[in-house]
């Protein structure tokens, strides 16, 4: 989960928005003016607690069902005591604002806070949910962004007792929090706001999808409304291993469908693997109806076998070689 060279242009309806995020010790892409949204909540003076932070709920009885979810009144109130529970726990050095379904609080300069927050963390939203996460979320989901590794790791143990074991950041399922050392860049963000945003939509994801779908947004731009991922710091290991004969096999790879069997064994490559079967469903144009089917079909189909065999429109055996191909043509840095 690496660093995001993200150039977002969100222009929906009344509000247009654009996003330039950058690896660390890169120079910034200049960014056209923005039209931001008012800042809700500002920092307080109030100490920092060490306690546990439960993030604000709001209870839907029905995790498909729109028609349940919250209306405006009660999210508001649920985020602004949320807000205030966030004031008084970080204290006078953290800017905190909101808007559904995020309450981010971060110890980084305002006006650099204020751009993650509307380009990066809502812009990205925006654009994820409109291509995939049809089921709106139905609790909020909490942002810390700490502005240096040694905060990140101070807050982590204070306010959840963690001990991160990547430097970058990492969605917490317990909190329903991302948590960020939002220094090293936004790529991190995206990824784990992925994996905080399928919760809701598709559940049962097979772990590999999980991951790949999430990696494919740690480097991407904006084309035309969407998040269209580039290559990145996965793509020569995958490579090497492709070259010596040594890559997983794609059926090995999508019957990981579990955390365990996912995470515990060949990680890097299990990581590698899914994140370019995404993009190459992506490249061809049928990453978002692979999602929509098999979240449909999930139930029938848990590895994404039939599913990907079915977009495709031919069997995983001539699949492969055609993605290795591919792949092989991919150029990090471009």
């Amino acid at each position: 989960m690496r660093i995001l060279f993200l150039i977002l242009a969100v222009a929906a309806l009344s509000l247009a928005s654009f996003v330039s995020c950058k690896r660390p010790h890169a120079s910034p892409t200049e960014s056209p003016p923005i039209e931001s949204s008012p800042t809700r909540a500002a920092a307080t003076t109030l100490p920092i607690a060490t306690s546990p932070i439960a993030t604000s709920a709001v209870a839907v009885s029905d995790a498909g069902a729109t028609a349940n979810l919250p209306d405006t009144a009660s999210r508001d109130m649920a985020m602004r005591a949320h807000a205030e529970e966030l004031r008084r726990r970080l204290g006078p050095s953290f800017h905190i604002r909101y808007e559904w379904p995020f309450v981010a609080a971060g110890n980084l300069p305002l006006a650099q806070f204020n751009a993650i927050f509307e380009h990066s963390l809502m812009g990205s939203c925006k654009c994820l949910c409109r291509d995939y996460f049809t089921s709106e979320p139905d609790r909020l989901i909490t942002v810390y962004l700490f502005k240096n590794d040694a905060d990140y790791r101070r807050y982590a143990d204070e306010l959840f007792g963690d001990r991160p074991d990547t430097p970058y950041g990492y969605y917490s399922h317990k909190h329903r929090a991302l948590i960020m050392n939002i220094g090293t860049g936004t790529g991190t963000l995206v990824h784990e706001m992925c994996h905080a945003l399928i919760e809701r939509d598709f559940p049962n994801y097979p772990s590999w999808f999980n991951e790949g779908l999430a990696s494919l947004h740690e480097q991407c731009e904006w084309r035309e409304g969407s998040l269209v991922g580039l290559p990145n710091w996965r793509l020569p290991a995958l490579q090497e291993a492709i070259r010596a004969g040594e890559a997983l096999p794609l059926k090995d790879v999508i019957a990981k469908t579990d955390a365990a069997s996912f995470y515990e064994k060949d990680k890097g490559q299990n990581y590698a693997t899914a994140r370019y079967l995404c993009q190459y469903l992506q490249q061809r144009g049928t990453l978002k109806e692979f999602y929509a089917l098999l979240r449909r079909n999930i139930a029938t189909d848990p590895t994404g076998q039939k599913t990907l065999e079915k977009v495709f429109g031919s069997p995983l055996s001539e699949i492969e070689p055609a993605w290795r191909r591919w792949v092989m043509t991919l150029h990090f840095p471009e």
